[in-house]
């Protein structure tokens, strides 16, 4: 990721960000436009009738944001709690036979690839920096 025109406070935020993630220490989620959503994501494993707990299928290293809309044959399912790495727990057991999908959004869990962030000055006021990579976070 590039940044080539830092105004003094964009510079601010990104250096207090960066600096608040412990450099390349802390994990966080990173949402990227085109990569952040699923619909009819499927749910395993297939219901019973006696298991309350799914996983629903997520692209690798992510976490959902938001809250995912679970749906049980297509309709909204009954009482559930979802966990960030998408664990779902029935109240009931959905019926065996349905199908259990989910919608949701989600965002990649990554770190900094390095310790220093490097913010160069070329103007008064304005900045630039020439390539923050990341590295996803299992």
């Amino acid at each position: 990721m590039t940044f080539n025109y830092l105004p003094q406070a964009d510079r601010d935020t990104l250096e207090s960000f960066y600096t608040n993630q412990a450099f390349a220490g802390q994990a966080f989620l990173l949402s990227i436009p085109n990569d952040n959503a699923k619909t009819g994501a499927a749910m395993t494993p297939a219901p019973d009738g006696t298991n309350k707990v799914f996983q629903i299928a997520m692209p690798a290293q992510t976490n959902i944001v938001g809250t995912p809309t679970i749906l049980d044959n297509g309709a909204a399912a009954g009482a559930n709690t979802v966990t960030a790495s998408g664990v779902v727990t029935f109240t009931t057991a959905p019926a065996s036979g349905h199908t259990l999908t989910a919608n949701f959004s989600y965002a990649y869990v990554v770190r900094f690839n390095e310790d220093q962030l490097e913010i160069n000055q070329f103007m008064n006021a304005m900045y630039e920096q020439q390539g923050i990579t990341f590295r996803t976070v299992r």
